[in-house]
């Protein structure tokens, strides 16, 4: 088993560090206050308050400052450096958002966090979308009335399941619910 590693983190060296294992620590120092009154500091792990998705934050302090940060961003910041532009943190290969080892976070682009989230299942698209306003399964039977043209016209299929029918048009041009008329391609190509 190798020992953790803990590196400083940027800003706030002297201060607070993170480590491999996606842990944020304070380090032991000495302050000196206004007053004149001495402090010392023990260093300690801090522990994190979840948001709402689960992403684990913690509060750093500086110069009476207080900060609020994500520990995925923090440990990459500590040993990777910045986030380069246009670039997220990916959490590969374990979806959970508290697991936050360096070995499960990098960066990436939006495009291929994007795929990550459709390999692990977390992708909000088609079913899971909150305000998706039909189901998998009235897609794939608008789809296969349009092909068979047996159910009716497009306005008639928007009638029916209350969408437009420029969302009927897109269905059918594949510009929208393309998660799953890509499914319906590939289920096709598997017979």
């Amino acid at each position: 088993m190798t020992e953790e590693r803990w590196k400083a983190i940027p800003g706030y060296e002297g201060l607070y560090e993170a480590s491999d294992l996606g842990r944020i620590r304070s380090v032991y120092r000495v302050v000196i206050h206004r007053d004149g009154q001495v402090r010392r500091y023990q260093s300690k792990v801090l522990k994190p308050t979840p948001d709402k998705k689960g992403y684990p934050m913690v509060v750093l302090s500086k110069s009476a400052r207080l900060s609020t940060f994500f520990v995925h961003r923090l440990v990459l910041l500590a040993f990777v450096g910045p986030r380069p532009a246009g670039m997220v943190v990916r959490h590969f290969p374990d979806p959970d958002p508290a697991n936050n080892r360096l070995s499960n976070i990098r960066y990436g682009t939006p495009a291929e966090n994007s795929a990550d989230q459709i390999v692990h299942g977390t992708h909000t698209k088609g079913d899971r979308n909150g305000t998706a306003k039909l189901s998998t399964a009235d897609v794939l039977a608008i789809k296969e009335a349009l092909k068979n043209r047996r159910r009716g016209t497009a306005a008639a299929l928007a009638k029916k399941y209350k969408v437009s029918t420029s969302t009927i048009s897109f269905i059918n041009l594949g510009k929208a619910w393309r998660t799953v008329l890509g499914q319906e391609v590939a289920n096709e190509r598997d017979e």
